[in-house]
């Protein structure tokens, strides 16, 4: 992280390994967390979620509730996961600035 510059991540919302739902700013801000897609997007990020550390049982139930939540509050068309914000390069929601990023 740190090679991508002087500016740390940021999410709105953190799920732990128990399935305890931090939310840690407001849905309405701004987080740092996808490339190209900050500006429209609500970051969910998962403690673990690697090959050596699974998603638990807790987490994945915590997230269906949290996506559902989500849902009844605001006018989500797309749930994604990290691995595919580069599907959304050529897409209307696009917008990165810096092109080194």
């Amino acid at each position: 992280i740190a090679g991508a510059g002087n500016l740390n991540v940021s999410t709105q919302f953190l799920v732990d390994r128990d399935g305890t739902i931090y939310r840690l700013m407001p849905e309405t801000t701004m987080g740092r967390h996808v490339i190209g897609l900050n500006h429209a997007a609500i970051g969910v990020e998962n403690v673990g979620g690697t090959p050596e550390t699974p998603l638990t049982q807790a987490q994945v139930e915590a997230n269906i509730w949290l996506v559902r939540y989500l849902k009844s509050r605001y006018d989500i068309q797309y749930v994604i996961g990290h691995h595919e914000y580069t599907n959304f390069e050529d897409h209307e929601l696009w917008l990165e600035k810096d092109a080194g990023y």
